[in-house]
């Protein structure tokens, strides 16, 4: 009698688990062992391909209803887009590739790779492909690296996009990225992701499909989340995580690339965070996950930039100012309404601390356009009223979205215009 493919995953997923090392080894020790863990899951789905049980297992893909529409057959079936790729999986490389993709999955989540759990891993890769079979999202993880900020090995901050903490798994080519930072945080984020099945095109061709920009949109808003989150939750001394890699494990596939972004960056500074910062850190994401709007993107993109990649402090004074006029534009008086706005923003009940502001602010301002059209200032002056123009920039994202959030879907030059006219 013909067993079902469940229980053939099981008796596979039994035999093949000893070809994974059974211990987790610590960040301490993963340089010495690089090579045999990115080999690993490879080695887990040849393996599978070996077992006495695969072309039975061949077999009982075939007919299952669902995962019969996802593979191939000869040379000709539909491709999977999603992510990174558009593959073709075969009747066979359903099961090599769940567990290739499962060996990978433990490890990237830091857990001993025994046989019940890369057989649990597998089975759910599964029923994860059946879900695609059946026009349906289905769950799938992905990494975020993260440098710049630190977390105490037993911390975990419980953010709406996933759990962010030390790094504690091993992050397959990912670990080989000549990033300007070293990771120093990770988030984890198991989401839903629509994977189209395509059975008409032979290639990607000139366009990138839909599901591939979205879910690269998706990791780029998401990375960005998770600086804003840390740098509007650390108030005594910002800072803001720059993305290292990103690493994105789809149920079909055995992983074998992984990406980043290579940015300019000051030296590595990396701090870690107290119990407070990280209360707030959550605190902000929740209100981000919220309020947060692409409205208020240019300026969110330049204040990061301000604080995680400007070595030059010229640099991080324009990219601040930048950001006050992302917020508040004007098309005439530019200083002062952009000025003006930003102190009735933040000192709405004083007029003397109000009118200072606006003053200091101005006289800010000034010094960013001698600097844009190459007039002398000085070095000390330029880099003092850079830092302070980045805090205003924050501030000021930080007093939209926690104090007046119904102003952060209106455009720009109207938000000045209310705030100047004191509109509700």
């Amino acid at each position: 009698m013909a067993r079902d493919l469940d229980t053939l995953v099981e008796l596979i997923g039994r035999d093949v688990s000893p070809v994974m090392a059974q211990g987790v080894p610590s960040r301490a020790v993963v340089v010495g062992t690089f090579r045999r863990l990115v080999e690993e899951p490879h080695q887990v789905a040849q393996a599978v391909i070996g077992h006495p049980a695969y072309r039975e297992g061949a077999e009982a893909v075939r007919a299952d209803v669902d995962l019969a529409r996802i593979i191939t057959v000869g040379a000709i079936g539909p491709m999977l887009i999603a992510a990174n790729g558009a593959p073709r999986v075969s009747a066979g490389g359903v099961i090599a590739e769940a567990f290739g993709s499962a060996a990978a999955e433990l490890r990237c989540r830091g857990v001993a790779p025994s046989a019940e759990a890369l057989t649990a891993m597998a089975l759910r890769n599964v029923d994860r492909m059946r879900l695609i079979g059946r026009d349906s999202p289905t769950e799938v993880a992905t990494f975020l690296g993260f440098s710049s900020i630190s977390l105490a090995e037993s911390q975990e901050l419980d953010l709406p996009w996933g759990q962010l903490a030390a790094p504690v798994g091993f992050y397959g080519m990912a670990e080989f990225m000549p990033t300007a930072r070293p990771t120093s945080a990770v988030l984890v984020a198991d989401h839903r992701l629509s994977i189209e099945i395509d059975a008409t095109s032979s290639g990607l061709g000139p366009e990138v499909p839909q599901p591939i920009v979205d879910h690269n949109e998706w990791i780029q808003l998401t990375m960005r989340l998770v600086s804003l989150a840390v740098l509007l939750g650390t108030p005594r001394a910002r800072v803001a995580p720059i993305a290292t890699f990103q690493h994105t494990l789809l149920p079909y596939e055995t992983p074998i690339s992984a990406y980043h972004q290579l940015v300019l960056a000051p030296p590595p500074v990396e701090r870690r965070l107290d119990a407070d910062e990280c209360l707030e850190i959550e605190r902000w994401a929740q209100i981000l996950d919220q309020r947060y709007s692409t409205r208020l993107e240019v300026g969110s993109r330049r204040v990061i930039a301000a604080l995680s990649q400007r070595i030059d402090p010229s640099d991080r004074l324009i990219d601040a100012v930048t950001a006050w006029e992302s917020l508040f534009s004007a098309d005439q008086d530019a200083s002062l309404r952009v000025t003006g706005s930003l102190a009735w923003l933040l000192k709405p009940n004083t007029t003397a601390e109000r009118e200072a502001l606006q003053q200091e602010l101005a006289g800010i301002y000034r010094l960013r356009s001698q600097v844009v059209h190459g007039r002398a200032a000085e070095p000390i002056t330029v880099s003092a009223a850079s830092l302070r123009a980045t805090e205003v920039a924050v501030l000021a994202l930080a007093g939209l979205l926690k104090d007046r959030p119904e102003l952060i879907p209106i455009d720009s030059v109207d938000r000045s215009r209310r705030l100047l006219l004191g509109l509700g």
